[in-house]
């Protein structure tokens, strides 16, 4: 911008030194009208510097015009910079919020599969459990003997699945669409280095 500025000035410097230099020449020009024979060259110099100073003028309205485009280009510039700044902090912000997002994404995930590990592997022995202390309180002696067989057989199975637990449920489940918050991620990146 202050390149723009001192080119500017200098022109306009150069500008003022050429009417000066013309203004003498024409006070010189001025001074000797008394003789007859300078009038005809000096009406034509005249008319020559009078041409020169409607150039220069013009010269020096083109500068100006092209000097206010110049700072206004620049004002643009500057005003796009901070466009730019806000852009970014409003990008960290979202990764900020993306990252949290994640973040309850995959503790929500773990929950489930928490709950789900213990719907399919500990909630079966609990409910055998309590089907045992039913069946032994209200059925007779020998139907109680014919179950403490399958009973001894139903909590091997199930002490054998509690054994196996590795923490990963293995439920028949649909599963639902989440978008890849990858995906969305690379978006973002994407709108960043554009």
């Amino acid at each position: 911008m202050n390149s723009y500025r001192e080119a500017l000035t200098k022109q306009i410097e150069e500008h003022a030194k050429n009417e000066m230099k013309m203004y003498e020449e024409l006070r010189y020009i001025l001074d000797n009208v008394c003789n007859a024979k300078v009038i005809p060259k000096l009406t034509e110099q005249a008319n020559q510097n009078t041409n020169k100073i409607k150039e220069l003028e013009m010269k020096l309205t083109a500068l100006n015009k092209s000097a206010e485009q110049l700072f206004a280009d620049i004002n643009k510039l500057d005003n796009n910079k901070t466009e730019k700044k806000q852009f970014n902090v409003e990008m960290d912000r979202l990764r900020l919020d993306l990252n949290s997002v994640k973040n309850d994404l995959e503790e929500n995930i773990n929950r489930t599969a928490t709950t789900e590990n213990y719907l399919e592997k500990y909630l079966p022995l609990r409910i055998q459990n309590i089907i045992s202390e039913n069946i032994h309180y209200t059925f007779d002696p020998i139907v109680r003997k014919k179950f403490v067989e399958f009973e001894k057989l139903k909590y091997e199975k199930l002490n054998d699945v509690i054994l196996k637990d590795d923490g990963k449920p293995n439920l028949n489940k649909t599963e639902s669409y989440i978008p890849p918050l990858e995906k969305l991620e690379k978006s973002l990146l994407a709108l960043t280095q554009t």
